[in-house]
């Protein structure tokens, strides 16, 4: 213990300890005071050259107290000289260049490369005190085994001495000043990690350079030879290159700060990308809105066009608070820049460079003034930042050229995403902040999609938004009217929708997305009520993809254009199987051309269906909807009951279940048959018919919902209100998706003054509807139960009121 004590003491007190500091401080003190220095004495951004002379100077330095330090140790001068240039000279560049593999590797890879170019760059200086001991020691003749151990010991304390334990030490020393950014904090922390790695370097190099162990001198030394040999200046030559290579990577790049700019541009946009990839939409829309919006900005300054930049924007935005002041305050401009810096709405780097260069165009400063200078000085030293400026306006306008080209490029990839963004968060106009909840698909974003899709016929993603967007808005209030309309204008992205499809993926496109292409396709035709389009698309679709959807929706069409024929036609070639809806359309068909003796063969199928399928709820939903056509009048069509003669009548009664069915409907709407008034017997008579019809409809088979449904009708008209809603709601267990149904129990629970459940129902019946404005059958005539939900939630904001007032009282 004691001879490791003695061994610490001759290490520190001998005079090359002293200069192993001195180099130490040149290459990390010397060159922030260096730069500290001169950035203070020109009071404003240093040019590229300034830092690389300091930098030079600091490396100078190093070399001389390196000599110093070997001259110490060898009072021979000329000796001293050429162990500095086989020693010093590779660790002062291994040093120096260890530099730039930090840069490369952890810019790319994050602290992997940190730790993997922390690794090189001890390993290189180990190498380097290898070197520098040998040159100390002298020449002689030694085993290659303790040779390498040796080497392997100096790269090992190069990485400990001089990257591990300091890092450390650094992390330390960082958390206790972490509260502390000023520039003497910076330079405390600088002297206090450069002592520690002269702490362990000096005993460090004491071992690697001191003299052989008595073992090793006994060993047989080798004479040197007599003539000279340049062999051992190979390594100073390297390290001659080294720094050389490394004051090139290393100098400042003169980058001009229109090109930093346009740099910065570029890389904004591209990580607005990268979050809009990501997912993250709300970042990225609001990213490049800014981008866009200074761009404008820059723009207009170039084309000499009023700029009128918000105070929100100023507040919000460095890069429009700096163009506010060029474009807005050229009178006071120093004053501006003073006032948006004080309130803290600037504090960029660039910015503090560009008061510097405005201080110093003042004749004169106030003290105020001089103080706020010498705080971003000493600011923008202790974040070691030397050079930077942002363009002059005026001169670098124009060249924004070539960034609002290249951020336009993107616009509608952000637009889409901009839109998306309102819906699902949404986005406050004109500030950063997300509200909590969107929009929803509203039918002004319908409106800017279709409107964006007719200016970009071309472009596939505006069209198929427009056409997804549509189809899944919410209030669709349907305006058949206009021929500028979006039901109108829909028709046309649709078409341009699938062509753009087929252009994109042509051969390539699956059958599936085929499927899936006609399928929107049709939904926006009936959606539009532009029925004739669909009926036509969907007969010449089924030449190339015969699928249920397809063919169902085309007999829809057919039917509901009277295109009767064709309906029938389409609907025989599709019967067989389980689906009940062929035969519900060529039931329909067949009656719509008056052929009653064929649709009265088609429903006795279809209500046999009805009684014995395994599913029901689309039998027994078809053969209402056939019910329907049969026996009520709309404004496109006329009942047909009472054109059917005895005997299609009696063949309809000859199925039990049938019979029940159609015996509940006619009664259940009598009152709908002119003159008749409800004190009449025959009302009360119908009445009673219709529910003993639909009791044993349901005794036959109960989880039907329309017998339920008609029931309640018949309630209703009776004003048995709570009944009626029970029936309501049992008709809603087996089908809970037709807003007819929850309109009804809606009208039930008025009667009841249940206000809360009025207008839950009526806000489900809403929801259903195809249309905002009113629910129908795709014919444009129906209910409106907006207006009803509307007075319901009026009713329960009365009933509130008074039953506070109550309370109060």
């Amino acid at each position: 213990m004691r001879k490791f004590g003695e061994y610490v003491r001759a290490a520190y007190g001998c005079f090359s300890a002293k200069w192993i500091f001195g180099v130490l401080a040149a290459l990390s003190l010397l060159p922030t005071l260096t730069k500290t220095v001169l950035l203070c004495i020109t009071k404003e951004s240093l040019t590229a050259g300034a830092v690389f002379f300091a930098d030079l100077f600091c490396i100078v330095c190093a070399c001389i107290s390196a000599f110093l330090a070997v001259r110490s140790t060898n009072g021979n001068a000329k000796q001293a000289a050429g162990i500095w240039l086989k020693g010093c000279l590779p660790c002062i560049a291994a040093l120096y260049a260890g530099e730039i593999p930090a840069g490369l590797l952890g810019g790319k890879f994050g602290t992997t490369g940190k730790i993997i170019a922390c690794s090189v760059a001890g390993t290189l200086l180990g190498l380097s005190f290898y070197l520098l001991g040998s040159a100390m020691r002298g020449k002689a003749e030694r085993k290659a085994g303790r040779e390498i151990a040796r080497i392997g010991i100096a790269v090992l304390l190069a990485i400990v001495c001089l990257y591990l334990l300091p890092y450390f030490f650094d992390l330390g020393v960082e958390t206790v000043l972490s509260g502390n950014k000023s520039w003497s904090a910076k330079l405390a922390a600088e002297l206090l990690n450069t002592v520690f790695r002269w702490a362990l370097l000096v005993p460090a190099l004491a071992f690697i350079c001191g003299k052989e162990k008595q073992s090793e001198e006994k060993e047989e030394a080798v004479p040197t030879e007599s003539k000279r040999s340049f062999l051992p200046y190979i390594t100073t030559c390297i390290s001659a290159a080294v720094l050389l290579c490394a004051a090139v990577l290393l100098f400042p790049q003169t980058v001009s700060p229109a090109d930093r700019l346009k740099d910065e541009y570029y890389s904004r946009t591209n990580m607005a990308c990268y979050n809009l990839l990501g997912g993250n939409i709300i970042t990225a829309v609001n990213e490049y809105s800014d981008i866009q919006r200074e761009l404008e900005i820059w723009k207009n300054i170039a084309d000499g066009s009023w700029n009128d930049i918000s105070e929100s924007e100023i507040v919000s935005n460095q890069m429009l608070a700096y163009l506010d002041t060029y474009a807005n305050h050229a009178d006071d401009r120093l004053e501006t820049m003073e006032r948006y810096y004080t309130a803290g709405y600037i504090r960029d780097t660039d910015y503090c460079f560009e008061m510097l260069s405005e201080y110093k165009k003042a004749d004169t400063l106030t003290s105020e003034q001089k103080n706020r200078r010498a705080e971003i000085l000493t600011n923008l030293a202790a974040n070691g930042l030397y050079i930077g400026g942002l363009p002059e306006v005026e001169e670098n306008a124009a060249v924004m050229a070539e960034v609002i080209e290249n951020a336009s490029s993107y616009q509608n990839s952000f637009e889409y995403a901009g839109l998306l963004a309102k819906m699902r968060v949404g986005v406050t106009n004109g500030t950063n902040i997300a509200d909590s909840v969107g929009t929803g698909i509203t039918y002004q974003f319908v409106s800017q999609a279709i409107e964006k899709a007719l200016k970009n016929p071309e472009d596939f993603v505006w069209n198929y938004m427009a056409v997804m967007l549509y189809n899944n808005q919410e209030q669709h209030s349907l305006n058949l009217v206009s021929d500028y309309s979006d039901d109108k204008r829909i028709l046309t992205v649709a078409e341009n929708f699938e062509n753009q499809f087929k252009k994109q993926l042509g051969k390539d496109m699956t059958e599936e997305e085929q499927i899936g292409i006609k399928r929107l396709v049709m939904q926006t035709y009936l959606r539009a009520l532009a029925l004739d389009k669909c009926a036509d698309y969907g007969m010449e679709a089924l030449n190339e993809l015969d699928t249920p959807f397809i063919r169902e929706n085309t007999m829809y069409a057919l039917l509901k254009t009277g295109r009767y024929e064709e309906c029938l036609k389409l609907a025989e070639e599709t019967q067989g199987g389980t689906d009940p809806a062929p035969l519900y359309y060529a039931a329909a068909a067949a009656l719509g051309k008056e052929d009653f003796n064929a649709s009265v063969g088609y429903v006795l199928e279809l209500a046999k269906q009805v009684k014995t399928s395994e599913y029901p709820k689309k039998a027994d939903e078809l053969l209402h909807a056939y019910l329907s056509l049969l026996v009520v009048d709309t404004e496109t069509t006329k009942a047909k009951y009472s054109l059917l003669s005895k005997e299609q009548i009696n063949k309809l009664g000859s199925d039990e279940f049938l019979k029940n069915y159609l015996e509940a409907y006619v009664n259940a709407c009598y009152p709908s048959y002119g003159g008749h008034s409800i004190y009449d017997d025959a009302y009360t008579e119908a009445m009673e018919t219709a529910l003993a019809a639909a009791d044993r409809v349901i005794s036959e088979r109960g989880e039907l919902c329309y017998p339920h449904y008609l029931k309640g009708v018949t309630l209703m008209q009776q004003k048995k209100f709570e009944e009626a809603a029970e029936a309501y709601k049992k008709a809603i267990e087996y089908k809970s998706d037709d807003p007819m149904i929850w309109y009804a129990l809606y009208a039930a629970y008025e009667e009841l003054g249940e206000w809360e459940n009025a207008y839950t129902a009526a806000e489900i019946a809403v929801g259903l509807s195809p249309w905002f404005n009113y629910y129908s059958d795709y014919e444009g005539i129906g209910i409106h139960p907006y207006s009803y939900r509307e007075g319901a939630k009026a009713m329960i904001e009365k009933q509130h009121k008074a039953s506070q007032k109550g309370e109060n009282e």
